[in-house]
């Protein structure tokens, strides 16, 4: 005859234990690499003025991506690798871009600094997105995850010139 057992099982997982992570194993868990802007900026102009990181930068403003969001995205990029937090990351924005421009300059490169620019100026279509994304990636000046975000942002913000857009109804008004 078999026994019926009158203790529950403890043993088994608790429910959503596979969708959390343990203490401190994410990046924002933990203590950040550099605490004060000083350190963050040596880590940023030090790595942006290496040979190889530099050319790829220098390519992706080249080809119309505006400085404040190449910087915006480097330093987006630490804030998640853990590098430093977001305070740090808007403080050290504006120098990273000054950085960058002085580059663009030294190089003679054109650049955009106003990212609303590029978008009155010229049309964006879909092939010079994944031209972009292509070459971010491939050159691995960002990570593919954060690429794929600027890529929906820009897709996001572009005017719209369709038959029934805003823009075209207020210009027949007028």
């Amino acid at each position: 005859m078999m026994g019926i057992k009158n203790e529950p099982e403890l043993d088994a997982p608790i429910p959503g234990m596979s969708l959390t992570h343990e203490l401190g194993g994410r990046p924002w868990q933990r203590p950040t690499q550099y605490s004060t802007l000083e350190d963050t900026l040596d880590f940023y102009l030090t790595r942006i003025g290496s040979d190889k990181l530099m050319y790829n930068l220098l390519s992706v403003v080249e080809s119309g991506v505006s400085i404040p969001t190449v910087a915006e995205t480097l330093t987006l990029g630490g804030v998640m690798e853990g590098k430093h937090s977001v305070d740090v990351a808007i403080l050290a924005n504006p120098v990273i871009v000054e950085y960058i421009k002085g580059l663009a300059d030294t190089a003679g490169i054109e650049y955009i600094m106003d990212s609303q620019e590029s978008y009155m100026d010229s049309e964006i279509t879909e092939v010079d997105l994944n031209k972009v994304e292509q070459d971010l990636i491939k050159k691995k000046v960002l990570p593919q995850e954060t690429v794929e975000q600027i890529k929906e942002d820009v897709v996001e913000n572009t005017p719209k010139k369709g038959l029934m857009s805003r823009e075209i109804i207020e210009e027949e008004v007028q």
